[in-house]
């Protein structure tokens, strides 16, 4: 136990710590370390033992070693306490840190909230900076509203000191990015008015900072009350704002580009939303640009900027220009994830609605299916019953009807379990189950879907007359004419009565027309073809090129 030695290996230690050569230094600790607790120095009275596990614990968070200095935090908090010594609370600090940056939050709540007792009782400085760490860990959690309550805590500790002649800039300072975190938290929440007002009142606190401000931050706040604003659908303001973010970012550093490319997305988005497809594609290139030789290996930006090009060519029309977009943003996310993520999983969906419009199905359905491979694994329920009832009636379309029947009823079963409105899919499974010639099966959907629907929406509503009439063409199908018949005139009765859309009402008379003609009931099947093509003339119009329900009823007639 040669302690002149000792303390020349922990000097050691200490200068590689300095030189940021962290696996050198705790070698060196460790060394030490283990000697002391061989010989049994590892006690509270052992200074040099005490400062090599402090070394110890920071040369481990730095290294990224989070757990190692974990537990080299608590063994020398535990000795802090029984020795009642006054660096006890700095200790508890760094484990606090520590614990929060290792994702243990219920822990480190624990230590932060014994931290702000202190704090109270004037036993330690730093309040503010307790409080900003409380409020973190709470968001962390998930817990808003103690969040919330936390940073309005630290806003007001923050005022209470403004009238304190020394270091009034920094306190300003500290209440704008107290009012950035805050407003942030309510733009998480989805409170859009009320981050507004924050981040506002953060433009104003700025004023009153004597310059202190990263430009970068005051552009921040901009982009974040442009994005608020999108989302409530005031986008004058959000334009503006957009406008404001770009007058001010003069910079070219690094995080001024992203900023700039934050900006000329949220502006492609809100021209889009106006179906101005011109200026919300230029945007849209502006931020791509930014991102292809600004920003090189930004893969993640330089994806969402693909992708939110390919939705502005897709609203456009634009297909095979969507369908370039949303390659090159597959080929950019599968080098970034790999091709079993869920960001590729949703980029293959896009591409399948592109196929969709193309009519191009079976290729649709390719990558549907490619994307609920995916989703089975890493996403949500929620996830997996659109693409599955996707996948089903795209199988409809093509007349691949039992396998259909597979998917739809596995989004079903997804459904019933979720608690979501399933009528919409039963009726889609009942037309799956009539084309593959299961009328039992395909009745027992229809009738679910009625019940279901008279229960949500009453009897008149529209949804619930068309499963009725879903049931009454299950019914003709299997030979039950007059039945079917009686179903259709009360379908026909309580649309007349409730004033509902003409041309729905020409769907029914359609309905009731084909029943006569299966029975060989020419001229009341005539009589009703007529009535319905007469309705859906004053709709439509009498045009050269007839709408695709007056050419049926031509047919019929």
């Amino acid at each position: 136990n040669d302690e002149g030695l000792h303390r020349m290996i922990h000097n050691q230690g200490k200068l590689q710590l300095r030189n940021k050569k962290y696996p050198q230094a705790l070698a060196c600790f460790n060394e030490i370390l283990k000697t002391k607790r061989d010989f049994g120095f590892n006690n509270a009275e052992d200074e040099m033992f005490t400062s090599l596990l402090w070394d110890s614990a920071l040369a481990s968070e730095r290294y990224g070693k989070l757990s190692n200095a974990e537990q080299y935090f608590k063994e020398l908090l535990g000795l802090r306490e029984a020795s009642k010594r006054g660096d006890f609370y700095t200790v508890m600090y760094y484990l606090a840190c520590v614990l929060l940056n290792s994702g243990k939050n219920e822990e480190s709540l624990r230590y932060w909230k014994k931290l702000l007792n202190a704090a109270d009782e004037r036993k330690i400085c730093g309040k503010g900076d307790i409080l900003d760490k409380l409020a973190t860990v709470h968001t962390s959690m998930e817990s808003y509203p103690e969040a919330i309550d936390v940073y309005e805590k630290l806003l007001k500790y923050h005022d209470e000191r403004l009238s304190e002649k020394d270091g009034k800039n920094q306190r300003q300072y500290d209440i704008v990015l107290v009012h950035t975190k805050l407003g942030k938290l309510y733009k998480k929440m989805s409170r859009n008015f009320a981050a507004i007002k924050i981040f506002e009142k953060a433009l104003d606190a700025k004023q009153h900072s004597g310059g202190r401000i990263n430009p970068d931050i005051n552009v921040r706040i901009l982009n974040d009350i442009a994005i608020c604003s999108f989302k409530e659908c005031m986008y004058d303001k959000a334009l503006k704002a957009c406008e404001d973010s770009l007058d001010k970012n003069l910079a070219e550093t690094e995080e001024s580009v992203k900023n700039k490319i934050n900006t000329y997305t949220t502006m492609g988005s809100i021209y889009r939303r106006r179906s101005d497809f011109v200026n919300a594609t230029n945007n849209y290139k502006l931020a791509n640009e930014l991102h292809e030789w600004i920003l090189v290996g930004d893969d993640v930006g330089l994806c969402v900027t693909l992708i939110n090009l390919g939705i502005t060519s897709y609203e456009a029309r634009k297909y095979s220009k969507a369908r370039a977009f949303f390659n090159k943003a597959l080929e950019v996310q599968m080098r970034v994830s790999g091709d079993k993520s869920l960001e590729v999983a949703k980029i293959h969906s896009q591409i399948g609605r592109v196929f969709i419009k193309e009519k191009n199905y079976p290729e649709a359905l390719r990558f549907y299916k490619l994307g609920y491979t995916t989703e089975k694994v890493a996403a949500t329920d929620y996830a997996v019953v659109y693409t599955a009832e996707k996948i089903g009636n795209l199988l409809i379309k093509i007349n691949d009807n039992c396998e259909a029947i597979v998917y739809l009823e596995e989004a079903l079963t997804l459904k019933l379990k979720l608690g979501v409105d399933e009528s919409k899919l039963l009726l889609h499974l009942c037309m799956a189950s009539i084309k593959a010639g299961d009328l039992n099966k395909a009745f027992g959907y229809s009738d679910a879907a009625w019940k279901l629907d008279v229960e949500r929406n009453g009897e008149n509503h529209e949804q619930t007359l068309k499963s009725y009439g879903m049931m009454a063409r299950v019914k003709a199908l299997e030979g039950n004419f007059n039945e079917a018949l009686l179903d259709y005139e009360d379908i026909l009765s309580r649309k007349q009565r409730q004033s509902i859309a003409a041309e729905s009402e020409a769907s029914t008379l359609m309905d009731i027309g084909h029943v006569y003609l299966s029975v060989r009931k020419y001229t009341e099947a005539k009589y009703n073809f007529d009535r319905a093509r007469g309705m859906l003339l004053k709709i439509f119009g009498d045009n050269e090129r007839k709408h695709p329900s007056i050419e049926i009823v031509d047919r019929y007639i």
